[in-house]
Formats: structure tokens, sequence, C-alpha cells
């Protein structure tokens, strides 16, 4: 064997070995457009060996799509590559993919062949989806907290100047004191509870007679004349 025999069958080898490697799913077509190779990539990707990929023609891959007989014929003719995204792949019922499709001319054996790469962008997009879905909620708890600082001081201010002034009036005024100090803790853990659980929750009962009478009591309040309560 002289020496450029040897570097040829070498790169050969080196070629295949790469292509097996790959991620990306490898399809050569002959220039009958029939399978003649696939890496393990798209073995995976088609659900099918070599072996049984064999000389398929490739309208099995490509039915109903825009990537045809006779497009991949002009590739062979003219040479110029071209990339589809979107390809909706279907094999059959059970089986479909979406898929960004590279065609591009190379040579074998002194014959023109198609190389097709596939890039499946089911996963790329469920993962896109999945990373703006969290940066979402990120935004959404520093906003949540941003909203949960302006609304806290507020309240903390209400309900010490409720418990001052609940020092300077009489007994039963006090009673309106007490319902605004009650009203700013009850909102003080709504927002606290938004900001999401620091502890395990606590169950325990309640008297519905007391949640009742203290509804009653807000009601009063806000509209004594328009509501009558029996």
């Amino acid at each position: 064997m002289n020496s450029r025999s040897y570097i040829q069958d070498h790169k050969l080898s080196y070629q295949q070995s790469l292509a097996n490697q790959l991620v990306t799913a490898v399809i050569i077509l002959n220039e009958k457009l029939a399978i003649v190779y696939v890496n393990p990539a798209a073995e995976a990707l088609l659900n099918k060996s070599l072996y049984r990929l064999y000389n398929t023609e490739s309208e099995m891959i490509f039915a109903n799509t825009s990537i045809n007989h006779a497009r991949l014929m002009q590739l062979l003719a003219t040479g110029q590559e071209f990339t589809d995204c979107d390809i909706v792949v279907e094999l059959n019922e059970s089986h479909r993919f979406t898929a960004e499709v590279t065609a591009s001319s190379v040579e074998f054996e002194r014959a023109p062949h198609v190389l097709l790469e596939f890039k499946q962008i089911d996963q790329q997009k469920q993962i896109s989806l999945e990373v703006f879905q969290h940066q979402q909620w990120l935004a959404a708890r520093d906003l949540i907290k941003g909203l949960a600082h302006e609304i806290k001081n507020p309240l903390g201010g209400l309900r010490g100047a409720a418990q001052l002034l609940s020092k300077e009036v009489s007994s039963e005024q006090q009673e309106y004191t007490s319902m605004i100090i009650e009203q700013a803790d009850r909102l003080t853990n709504l927002v606290d509870r938004l900001l999401g659980p620091n502890q395990l929750p606590q169950m325990q009962a309640q008297n519905v007679h007391g949640i009742l009478e203290k509804v009653c009591q807000l009601v009063s309040y806000s509209n004594a004349q328009k509501i009558h309560l029996l």
C-alpha cells in the first residue's frame, strides 16, 4: 500500500470515527437519494439501525415536509446547501419530532452524495421555556419582595400609632384601636405568606362565631348606614 492510499484510508477512518461521536444526527444519501449511512445519533433519533435504514428512500423521512425529492436532486446538481427550521418529521403515529435540517452536497467514491444534519429542537424549546418560566418566577418574586417592603413599613407605622392612640382614648374607644392593630397584623401575615412559607403550617381549631363577629364589626365600621346585619 503506497503512502497516498494509506493516508486516504486513514482519513476515511477518522471521518467515520468522528461522525460516530457526533451528538448531531447525520444521514448520508447517495445519488439516488437512498440512505447509505447514518451515525449513532441518527439511529437514536429515527429509532432504527443502519442495517434497517440502509437503501431506504429519503421520502420515508421527509414525507409531507418542505424537503422533497426535487429539492434534494437540485442540491446534487447545483451543490448549493440549504437549511430549513422547524421541520416536523413524523415516522409513525407515536414517533414524531421537530428538527432543524441542513443539507449539503459531498463527494464519496467520486460520486455526489447528500449530507443531512439534524438538530432536534423539541428539547431546546423545552429548555428555553423552562429557563423563561424560571426567569419570570424570579422577576415576580423580586416584585413581591419590593411590594412587601413598601406595604409592611406603613402597616408597622399604622400599628404603632394605634397602640399609642389606645393609651389616650377611653376603654370604649379602645375597641377601634384594637381592630386597627388586629387588621394590621392580619395584612402583615398575608404579605409574609405571599413571600412564601418559611415554616410548616400550624393547624389549629377556630371558633367560627368569633370570626363571624369580627366580620360583622368590620362591616359595621365601614358601612354603618348602608348595611343592616340581623
